[in-house]
């Protein structure tokens, strides 16, 4: 037979006193309860020292009411025998037998200490609950009792009453565990307790045994007969008391992890920048679409100042401001991942958005094609340039789908934002009829647009074949410095080159003239699970304002079409429909935040540091943590070198390789040896022997640019002893760039079909 510990007669004592002034009253009268045997006599004594408010004095009976085999037999005497005791005491015994078959649970591993509760959620509880009666408790011990024939009533109630216990409890657990697997419990935990989840799972087992072991009565009725609504429950009473808990428990962790969540927050990057915060700062925001003179007015007011920076979203568009602003008498300097042009006494500087220093206050900044801000990979650098730049005046170039973004961030660093609208200047129309996939129709002005380097090659053997006219190529994977030729060649008004056939990468950067643009498809592999999808109104549109240009010869004609008929529904529905603005900003830690977290999780591999920092990074609706995959591959690479510090790992994880390429990773691999190791890193490429073969001389071609620019950025950024081959890896991209174009001039044979899908993709 199961104890009844000592906690379990103090309760007892304490919610029994009602049943005893009834029993006292049934005594009087009652020849039945004054004829009991002794242990009645006992229980009926003991009753009375409740009555009389002596609690003291119940252990002294308690050894002797254990050894008497018959008390529940007598109990069930007392309950079941006086009607006039049954009536006046039902609802107290109910509340009894529930409190005790609770407190008779196994305790909790604790310690024994009874459960915080604050005075908010006593009084929640108190207002609420009322002490209706429970008459069917006793019906439901009895139903038990009759399902056993066969026993005495005495061994039949004792197990009703211990299943009775066990299934209570069972429905109270049943109850905690379902306000545990809730996922708003789980974030707010996070959010406002800073309990983690591994923290949570030990938090939540044992914070179920140490209510199971104690609960409060009103705390059960709400958890088993639902009193209150489920939200009101769960936010309003097991939320502050699991938070009580949790402080008093585990205050250590709590703090630690607090720590690390602080030193991981994101939620306000811009106090990062103090040098910006110093600075009185006004952004004017140039929106419009393509060829509406946005970037033109922002380049003249760069021009004017003192000093200024223009940061480019590539470097093809630095190279052009360079080169344009030299021409005019504004002496700039040239800034990419790995170059580096210095212009005596130049006090402007064009640059790539991602190497923006920020430690160099200037009068004007101009920070183009500001929609790149909501990009998954890399939108943070658009979010450090407007967060970071200390410039009197920051001018943002872009499209309306990022207005709304730049609103919010203003607002929240309380800077002056001024809106500048723009229409376009030129007409543009979309063709009434396609081009039936009749290659004979392309005329000198045209640009045919593809996005996979495979169809590019063999739309330009076709339309050579079909037509009188000579093709140039564009597509994200030639070097810059090729484009930039090819270009030149295409808008040449008597040149030999009349069309273009080109990828999404003359949406930006280049000036062409062009008279129409003709879409292939309006389809793109995106190089990712998602495989091929349809383009975002962004880009077609994007694209498609690249003709008929202001200062191109077709400025009051240009026009857009499909190769096949059946897109053109589609390219009207793009062209028709507004830009969905941006929901966030993309956002990475700089390497002093970066620094602050990893010096609390000392011992860490730079690749755990960054998987720590993804969970414990705290970020709000403005901003989206950007894409860390390509970064955890480089970092994962550079573990097998345990010299490297922080700040090399770091920087070095964002260098410019492709990973899903073996043969850069491998030339990043020896480059980081060399660099640990202290010795001069090679530069080995493999270049093709002949150019006869056209498309795969280009793309060994194209590889290896890619992989000597990666030698140059490394250069650019750490040690010039270990990367002493920068000289002539300059010298062999000039000669890789003649060959490029010597090639793209010449007439492919490209034997391929153009039928389907496009499944692969050349990037920048």
């Amino acid at each position: 037979m199961s104890r009844i510990p000592p906690a379990g007669w103090a309760r007892l004592a304490r919610l029994l006193s009602p049943l005893a002034s009834a029993m006292h009253l049934a005594a009087r009268d009652s020849p039945a309860l004054s004829a009991t045997p002794p242990v009645s006599r006992t229980l009926r004594h003991r009753v009375a020292c409740i009555h009389e408010g002596s609690v003291r004095r119940i252990d002294r009976f308690r050894q002797g009411w254990l050894d008497q085999s018959g008390h529940f037999s007598n109990l069930h005497h007392l309950c079941a025998g006086q009607a006039s005791l049954a009536a006046n005491g039902a609802a107290s015994f109910s509340s009894a037998c529930q409190d005790s078959a609770m407190n008779t649970l196994p305790p909790s591993s604790d310690g024994g200490r009874s459960l915080p509760r604050s005075a908010v959620v006593e009084a929640k509880l108190r207002d609420e609950f009322s002490l209706s009666p429970m008459k069917e408790l006793w019906e439901t011990l009895k139903g038990f009792s009759e399902q056993t024939p066969g026993r005495s009533d005495s061994d039949s109630l004792r197990d009703s009453y211990e299943r009775y216990a066990q299934g209570e409890r069972d429905r109270v657990v049943r109850s905690l565990e379902a306000f545990f697997a809730d996922g708003e419990v789980i974030d707010a935990a996070r959010e406002h307790l800073f309990v983690n989840q591994e923290l949570m799972e030990v938090a939540k087992d044992q914070f179920i045994r140490h209510v199971v072991r104690g609960i409060p009565r009103n705390l059960y009725r709400a958890l088993v007969h639902k009193h209150f609504t489920e939200q009101e429950l769960k936010m309003q009473i097991l939320f502050p008391l699991f938070g009580e808990y949790v402080n008093s428990e585990f205050s250590e962790q709590l703090k630690q992890y607090r720590d690390l969540v602080s030193s991981a927050d994101l939620r306000m990057p811009h106090k990062f920048y103090p040098l910006a915060r110093m600075t009185k700062r006004k952004f004017i925001y140039h929106v419009g679409p393509t060829n509406s003179g946005k970037t033109y007015n922002a380049i003249q007011a760069f021009k004017r100042a003192e000093t200024g920076v223009y940061c480019a979203p590539l470097r093809l568009l630095a190279m052009e401001v360079y080169d344009a602003c030299n021409m005019d008498g504004t002496y700039c300097n040239l800034l990419t991942g790995q170059e580096k042009k210095i212009v005596p006494f130049a006090k402007h500087v064009a640059c790539t958005v991602e190497i923006a220093n920020l430690e160099n206050p200037v009068e004007v900044a101009v920070v183009d094609e500001i929609q790149m801000i909501g990009d998954r990979a890399r939108g943070w650098a658009w979010t450090r340039a407007i967060h970071g730049l200390p410039a009197k005046e920051i001018h943002l170039c872009g499209d309306n789908s990022a207005l709304e973004v730049v609103k919010a961030i203003c607002e929240e660093m309380e800077e002056e934002l001024e809106v500048m609208e723009y229409k376009r200047l030129t007409p543009l129309s979309i063709e009434e009829q396609g081009m039936k996939a009749d290659f004979s129709k392309i005329q000198r002005g045209d640009c045919v647009v593809a996005f996979s380097r495979k169809n590019i090659y063999l739309l330009k053997q076709l339309i050579e074949e079909q037509t009188d006219n000579r093709c140039c190529v564009i597509y994200g994977a030639l070097p810059p410095e090729t484009r930039k030729q090819q270009a030149r060649k295409f808008n040449e008004i008597d040149g030999e080159h009349g069309v273009l056939v080109a990828s999404d990468a003359i949406g930006m950067g280049l000036n062409l003239n062009i008279r129409r643009v003709v879409f292939t498809t309006l389809e793109k592999f995106h190089g990712d699970s998602n495989g091929v999808e349809l383009m975002a109104a962004t880009q077609v549109k994007q694209i498609s304002g690249r003709a008929g240009r202001r200062s191109s010869i077709y400025k009051d004609d240009g026009k857009v079409t499909c190769l096949f008929d059946e897109d053109l529904p589609q390219l009207r529905t793009f062209m028709e429909s507004e830009l969905r603005p941006l929901s966030a900003a993309g956002v990475l830690p700089s390497y002093e935040q970066f620094e602050l977290f990893a010096a609390q999780l000392p011992g860490l591999s730079f690749y755990e540091l960054l998987h720590q920092f993804m969970d414990y990074s705290r970020i709000d609706n403005k901003f989206f943590l950007c894409r860390v995959d390509e970064l955890k591959k480089v970092a994962l690479l550079l573990e097998r070198f345990p010299s490297l510090s922080l700040r090399d790992r770091f920087f070095m994880s964002f260098a410019p390789v492709n990973t899903r390429s073996p043969e850069q990773m491998a030339f990043l691999l020896k480059c980081a040896e060399a660099y640990a190791m202290n010795y001069p890193a090679d530069l080995k490429v493999k270049l093709p022997k002949s150019d006869a073969d056209g498309p795969s001389a280009l793309h060994l071609l194209e590889e290896a640019h890619k992989i000597i620019t990666l030698y140059l950025w490394l250069a650019t950024r750490f040690s010039e002893r270990i990367f002493v081959h920068a000289l002539r890896g300059e010298d062999m991209l000039r000669d890789i760039i003649s060959r490029s174009d010597r090639i793209l001039t010449q007439r492919m044979k490209y034997a391929a079909s153009l039928k389907g899908k496009e499944t692969d993709a050349s990037k920048d």
